[in-house]
């Protein structure tokens, strides 16, 4: 059973009560797919302003962060997480700066849970483009 739960990934109480919501549907969490983000698309490093180019990490970094940090508590460390990254994240194009470094920074935050975490399985996956 798939249970589809919206939440704000960067306040780390709503992504505690969207685990609660998961673990009240079932008796334990196998499984947590991470499809948050968000993509400044727009003025160019030194155009932008430093708050807006963070942005993309306060989404997509903070809020990947907080998802496997609360599954490594709900489900004891063990299960698996899938991050949804995107294609960005491998090349470069004016205007997504934040975007792709958030992106590849997820990449990275993966290969660490893997590494720290040996019960855990984490994923990085791109979908293509869409």
């Amino acid at each position: 059973m798939v249970v589809a739960i919206l939440t704000e990934v960067t306040a780390k109480e709503s992504v505690k009560a969207a685990f609660e919501t998961a673990q009240a549907s079932f008796e334990k969490i196998d499984v947590v797919v991470n499809v948050c983000g968000v993509m400044n698309n727009g003025p160019g490093i030194g155009e932008i302003e430093l708050s807006q180019w963070f942005r993309d990490f306060e989404v997509n970094v903070k809020g990947s962060y907080n998802i496997a940090h609360k599954h490594i508590k709900f489900a004891g460390g063990e299960g698996t997480i899938v991050f949804v990254v995107s294609m960005g994240a491998s090349f470069t194009v004016p205007g997504i700066s934040s975007y792709s470094a958030s992106k590849l920074s997820v990449i990275k935050l993966a290969e660490y849970l893997n590494a720290e975490h040996s019960q855990l399985r984490v994923f990085a996956v791109h979908p293509g483009i869409l």
